[in-house]
């Protein structure tokens, strides 16, 4: 018997009704406004204005892809519910740890969102200005490999021993290669995998195995 997936609208209701509930909680008697959805694969992220202070909204669900929820992987939508209702209140949640990890890149003195507020598995950041990296290559397409070596340089800095420390207190395990080819090829083997990969397969041999 084919079991309901969650839908679209469902995801969206309920996250945006948990950022409404969780920004009045962090600030309360502040007016919340809701802005547009930032489309995301990973999470759900919405524009929202805290007594006219702009942030960005983030809402993981389960600690898993948006797309894996919306294709059933976490089951329908009320056990996907049962299931984040008790996630939320679990220490050690996926915004949780990347909270964590801003922090980690403020520590090492990079660019980095700051975190206006956490609570209830939503994770609140002020908007940055200013290009990404994707526009300055699309704009700059000659200086690819210098905007690359400058980015590299900066990560360096993770190298210190007060961010090696923090990174790792708050590991995400769920977005390492293995984890997420264990997530994107579910149902599938890991010899399959390998089958399907062609000339990568030696390479492929040691990430997926296991999946």
């Amino acid at each position: 018997m084919h079991t309901p997936v969650p839908s679209p609208a469902d995801v969206m209701t309920y996250a945006s009704g948990w950022i409404e509930h969780t920004a009045a909680g962090l600030w309360p008697g502040a007016t919340v406004r809701l802005g547009p959805h930032i489309p995301s694969v990973t999470a759900y992220v919405r524009r929202v204005e805290v007594d006219d202070r702009p942030l960005f909204a983030k809402v993981s669900l389960l600690g898993v892809s948006l797309a894996s929820v919306l294709r059933g992987a976490c089951g329908d939508w009320a056990t996907v519910k049962a299931r984040q209702a008790a996630y939320t209140t679990t220490p050690g949640g996926l915004l949780e740890r990347e909270t964590i990890q801003y922090g980690i890149l403020h520590t090492a003195r990079l660019g980095a969102p700051r975190i206006a507020g956490y609570a209830d598995g939503v994770l609140f950041t002020e908007p940055v200005n200013g290009l990404t990296l994707t526009d300055l290559i699309v704009k700059q397409p000659h200086r690819t490999a210098e905007l690359l070596a400058t980015v590299i340089r900066e990560l360096d800095a993770l190298g210190q021993p007060d961010a090696r420390a923090l990174a790792t207190a708050a590991a995400i395990p769920e977005r390492s290669v293995q984890a997420t080819f264990a997530r994107k090829f579910n149902g599938i083997s890991a010899a399959a995998c390998i089958a399907l990969s062609g000339d990568a397969a030696p390479a492929l041999q040691t990430v997926i195995s296991g999946c």
